[in-house]
C-alpha cells in the first residue's frame, strides 16, 4: 500500500487555525479539512496551535477495554 501525502494548503491552515480559535475539536476541523484527526493534531503542534480536547465520542484509537 502506498502512503500519499500532500502538503497542507494556505486554505487548510487558515481553516484550522481559526477552527482552533472557535474553540472547534480536532473531529469537527478533521472534517472539514478532509484529513485525519491524526494529521490534524500533527499539523497543529507543528504550528504551535493549541486545539480543544477531543470530545469521548472522538478517538484516535479504539476504545480502552475496561477490567
Amino acid at each position: 500500500m502506498m502512503i500519499v501525502r500532500r502538503d497542507w494548503t494556505p486554505r487548510e491552515d487558515a481553516i484550522l487555525q481559526q477552527g482552533a480559535l472557535t474553540g472547534q475539536t480536532v473531529g469537527e476541523i478533521a472534517r472539514m479539512v478532509g484529513r485525519t484527526m491524526s494529521a490534524v493534531l500533527t499539523r497543529a503542534r507543528n504550528r504551535q496551535i493549541k486545539l480543544k480536547r477531543r470530545s469521548t465520542s472522538e478517538s484516535l484509537s479504539a476504545p480502552a477495554l475496561v477490567a
